[in-house]
């Protein structure tokens, strides 16, 4: 790992999702923590998807600060929602059905009340497209059933696994 002026800036050149380019380095860095902002506001405005938000940080973290992911990753609180995304147990079907309907009902009202030019509108109708087909192309959370006495051995495994899993977020 190489390091530059800052622990914030950290390269790792074996490393081939991180960005070679330190402008481009920082411009993720800013935006993964803006996402991270928005992400936090969405757990408490229930108009904003947390997730979403959460996940783009990821996504900018992933390719410039191994150091911001990791402490994402590992937060008490906002680990567990990516963990949930990126350990393939899904979102849940409530929440894509809230984060796609609060997202089309933000970009069309920005897009159609208060965005005049028709390039924007296209930008930000695309941008709308692309993050629906992220969310509904993720696979959903399958809610937990009553075990009956054959599945019995197998909710207890299941049951272990969650707290396993709980205690590897840091939720307890």
């Amino acid at each position: 790992m190489k390091e530059d002026q800052g622990d914030l800036t950290a390269v790792q050149d074996s490393d081939d999702r991180s960005v070679r380019s330190k402008t481009l380095q920082l411009i993720l860095i800013a935006a993964g923590i803006i996402f991270v902002a928005l992400g936090v506001v969405g757990i408490f405005l229930p108009v904003m998807p947390t997730t979403v938000f959460l996940l783009l940080a990821a996504a900018c973290f992933v390719r410039s600060s191994d150091r911001l992911h990791r402490w994402l990753r590992n937060h008490r609180v906002l680990g567990p929602y990516l963990l949930a995304v990126e350990g393939r147990s899904g979102m849940p079907r409530r929440a894509k059905i809230t984060t796609l309907v609060v997202l089309w009902i933000s970009i069309l009202c920005s897009a159609f009340i208060f965005v005049d030019r028709l390039w924007l509108r296209l930008l930000l109708l695309a941008i709308a497209c692309g993050v629906s087909i992220f969310i509904v192309s993720r696979p959903t959370m399958k809610m937990k059933q009553e075990p009956d006495e054959a599945t019995a051995g197998d909710a207890d495994n299941s049951k272990q696994q969650g707290i396993a899993a709980c205690r590897e977020a840091g939720c307890t």
